[in-house]
């Protein structure tokens, strides 16, 4: 079975718990008793080709950024960022993957063995 790719990227008009745009309708959710570690919140999409007991596909879990109204995503590997832009307004773009930073035990200058 294949799946199609979803086009996340651009501006999203916020209708109760969907984000419609002219292409796509993504759904937003909120897991009542997240597990320990695990996202509070989830996005999906909505396939109205398939039938209605099967066009939600869940893409990924909705990780806040602290001090902002920005949400992190993954999907397909590539990092996006859903932010609020005004009433019932949201864009979702392409962000930049932080690298993970790395302990590096200094080089010892002058070391004599």
């Amino acid at each position: 079975m294949e799946t199609k790719l979803i086009k996340l990227e651009g501006t999203f008009k916020l209708d109760d718990n969907l984000l419609v745009n002219k292409e796509t309708t993504l759904k937003l959710g909120i897991r009542h008793k997240p597990k320990k570690g695990q996202a509070k919140r989830f996005i999906g999409y909505i396939d109205p080709s398939k039938p209605e007991d099967d066009q939600y596909t869940y893409i990924s879990s909705l990780y806040s950024r602290q001090g902002t109204q920005q949400y992190s995503l993954e999907y397909d590997k590539q990092p996006y960022t859903l932010a609020m832009t005004g009433v019932n307004s949201v864009v979702i773009r392409k962000s930049v993957k932080e690298p993970v930073l790395v302990y590096k035990e200094p080089a010892l200058a002058g070391k004599v063995e």
